[in-house]
């Protein structure tokens, strides 16, 4: 049976505080919209604000990623820059979703990586932050993983991930990050 992010995010919609939701192309104008929509939302359900500010900034690294790293054709159906961003409250966490469509090939780069990511320690953690901040020259796509790096900091968790194929060579990518409240 072939796989529906759709559908799959619109099941896992039924819980929750709901703070955004959009599926479609991710351009710069979007994640502006979708900014200025997560803002809007968490002043309604009053967030404290040193959770707000964390949520900003995870949302925005993610947003990052799904921008500079989207599959830039379409794919199936799905139109090109195609991508599913779902940000809610459940129970006491705030729960990022993402997902987008990638090649064979970053599908075994993440993994790697976010398993490298995953084992180690807050303090490993800091120390690599810092050393990539320090020794990495940033292009315009980013530089090291340090986005996977910062939401792993300052959410104090492990990435949740899976990929699910779209075609012989072409995954979604699903992304997952949480949140303590």
């Amino acid at each position: 049976m072939k796989f529906d992010v759709v559908e799959y995010f619109d099941q896992l919609k039924e819980s929750g505080i709901f703070l955004l939701y959009y599926k479609g192309e991710v351009t710069e104008d979007i994640t502006s919209k979708l900014l200025r929509e997560l803002e809007s939302r968490i002043e309604e359900v009053k967030l404290k604000r040193s959770i707000a500010k964390k949520v900003l900034h995870i949302f925005i690294e993610a947003l990052q990623n799904l921008y500079h790293h989207s599959y830039k054709e379409s794919v199936n159906g799905y139109s090109k820059n195609f991508g599913v961003v779902q940000m809610k409250i459940l129970h006491d966490e705030v729960v990022l979703r993402t997902a987008n469509i990638v090649t064979e090939s970053t599908k075994h780069f993440l993994e790697k990586r976010i398993r490298q990511f995953n084992v180690l320690t807050k303090e490993q953690i800091t120390k690599l932050y810092k050393i990539i901040l320090a020794e990495t020259s940033l292009s315009e796509k980013g530089g090291g993983g340090l986005g996977l790096i910062d939401i792993i900091k300052r959410t104090g968790n492990k990435i949740n991930f899976s990929f699910k194929e779209i075609n012989d060579n072409m995954f979604f990518y699903i992304f997952e990050a949480k949140l303590q409240i």
